[in-house]
């Protein structure tokens, strides 16, 4: 599947303010949303929960805990992310992402910091569903919280531009909207997060409708409930040196000649069939069987290799990279951070009580 060609007119500089006002409004909106939410339930998915302040919206939110992480960690995993369409939609969970215009850049003094205009397809989640489309804000920052708690979200916001029109007629892809939804990671004890994600969706009037759109959230939900684990992965890279089977020891070089052949499992050499089922190493993102994946935990939701698995046992419990996020792998981000060392705190967005 091959992302659409869009016609991007120029923007006029009224036009970029004009966006990037409505961005930092749905943020601050999204921020202060989230401060009310429960704050006492792990993974409390609402399904669906009508919000009060919202009319004619179907809102859905979650909340999870992240440990031995910071507020720098978090907001370095997600950055990261949008300089690659492949891991932008590995992280956001979509299937296919464009950025249409990119309205602000990573400063010295806001490293964090990140507006742009962004199409996004989702992921159906029923058989009979059609994949969703988005345009959005998007827009990330960090910021202070009303209790002094420092913070940082990932705020979307759809809009109608005239550079993405419908595609329900060329594509198939039916429009959805979102208002003010994203993340917010609260920094609660010096080695624990809270994280809260909050989700506005249009209200279907048809019981189908609805339906698909209680279901695409709750996936969305099911995804963002992994985010302490998808930390410590990202976190926890170390270089691959051999490939670990049951029965079989696989050097670098025939891992590298054999990577983009994705017919057959990787180690065990057996072609994928309805039975066994490609799966996609989380931390070296090598295509194998199920069966030579393990799961991190018991309660894990992601898979790893075998190799990846014996590292994680070997060193069972995450360094503290968590506190060092230059060690994120990341063009240009090391550059952004050690910048960042001697630049002002960010206090655009203090919330008066």
């Amino acid at each position: 599947m091959l992302v659409p060609v869009f016609m991007l007119p120029l923007l006029t500089p009224d036009e970029q303010e004009a966006l990037v006002r409505v961005g930092a409004a749905a943020f601050r909106n999204l921020v202060d949303a989230t401060a009310r939410l429960d704050r006492n339930r792990h993974a409390a998915v609402q399904l669906p929960a009508r919000n009060a302040d919202v009319d004619q919206r179907l809102t859905f939110s979650g909340t999870t805990v992240l440990k031995r992480a910071t507020v720098e960690a978090v907001a370095a995993y997600h950055m990261a992310a949008t300089e690659a369409p492949d891991v932008y939609c590995r992280t956001f969970h979509c299937l296919l992402t464009s950025v249409l215009y990119t309205l602000e850049l990573p400063t010295a003094a806001h490293p964090y910091h990140y507006v742009a205009v962004r199409w996004l397809l989702l992921a159906p989640t029923l058989p009979w569903m059609k994949p969703r489309d988005v345009v959005v804000v998007e827009y990330m920052d960090a910021f202070v919280g009303r209790d002094g708690q420092r913070g940082w979200a990932r705020c979307v916001h759809s809009i109608d531009h005239r550079c993405a029109p419908s595609l329900v007629a060329t594509h198939g892809f039916v429009r959805g909207h979102f208002f003010q939804s994203g993340l917010t990671a609260l920094h609660d004890h010096s080695t624990t997060m809270k994280a809260h994600m909050l989700l506005q969706c249009d209200q279907a009037h048809s019981f189908a409708a609805r339906y698909t759109t209680k279901a695409l959230c709750a996936s969305l939900l099911r995804h963002f409930d992994t985010l302490n684990e998808r930390l410590y992965v990202h976190f926890h890279v170390l270089p691959r040196k051999i490939s670990v089977s049951a029965s079989t020891w696989r050097t670098d070089d025939y891992a590298s000649t054999a990577r983009g052949d994705t017919s057959a499992c990787l180690y065990c050499m057996q072609p994928f069939s309805i039975l066994r089922r490609p799966t996609m190493c989380e931390t070296c993102h090598q295509v194998l069987c199920k069966k030579c994946t393990r799961r991190i935990t018991k309660s894990s939701k992601h898979r790893v290799c075998l190799t990846c698995y014996v590292r994680h046992e070997v060193d069972d419990s995450p360094p503290s990279f968590y506190h060092e996020p230059q060690l994120v792998d990341s063009p240009g981000w090391s550059e952004f951070v050690a910048r960042r060392a001697t630049a002002p705190a960010d206090d655009r967005f203090v919330l008066s009580v």
